[in-house]
């Protein structure tokens, strides 16, 4: 592993064009160590090596703990949310065995065919609202409200939550650190977190 120093997701670079941003990294370093932000990364950029750590839960951890890290560990850098609550995501075996248990019951291949036809309602809904433009962003206005939508009408929120609490979501994974909308997001995970 190598220091590149001048990855940054959150750059504007980045921003700009990820495929291209990802595809320059692949060629000249796939793996490395950044010293962006706080305190710095480790990333990949090819699908084998992020498969290949997702799976390693011996030589890899996703706590924070591990890291020593206050707030979210999901998230780069740590959002100042999360201490009340920590995410299956951030949990390593054997203590995300009976989460992953209970996904597997509701997230059955059976289970979700049943949601089908609310997944359907929801895509039809969230197209109609862009269609007539004749051109979209697909990650803005499809990609990233529809699985906010499904999931939190799957848990049961009330409608008027899923734009306060799906934005938020997304904006916190893209959002440059210290920005406004940075801020937004956090504040939209807090409210999450009391609603949960």
């Amino acid at each position: 592993m190598s220091t590149y120093e001048n990855f940054d997701h959150h750059s504007p670079e980045c921003r700009d064009d990820i495929v291209g941003y990802y595809e320059a990294f692949r060629e000249k370093c796939p793996v490395g160590r950044s010293p962006a932000l706080e305190n710095g990364y480790v990333y990949l950029t090819r699908y084998a090596d992020v498969f290949h750590v997702a799976r390693n839960d011996a030589l890899f951890s996703s706590t924070r703990a591990a890291g020593g890290l206050e707030g979210t560990a999901i998230v780069i850098p740590s959002g100042p949310f999360g201490d009340n609550m920590q995410y299956p995501l951030e949990m390593d075996p054997p203590d995300n065995v009976e989460y992953r248990r209970l996904l597997d019951l509701i997230l059955s291949p059976a289970a979700v065919d049943e949601l089908r036809p609310m997944i359907a309602r929801h895509a039809s809904r969230i197209v109609d609202e862009f269609i007539e433009s004749g051109s979209a962003d697909l990650v803005e206005v499809l990609t990233n409200p529809l699985p906010s939508a499904v999931t939190l009408d799957w848990i049961g929120f009330p409608e008027e939550d899923w734009k306060r609490i799906g934005r938020p979501i997304h904006d916190v994974f893209t959002s440059e650190p210290g920005s406004e909308r940075a801020q937004r997001a956090y504040e939209g995970m807090a409210y999450m977190e009391k609603r949960l």
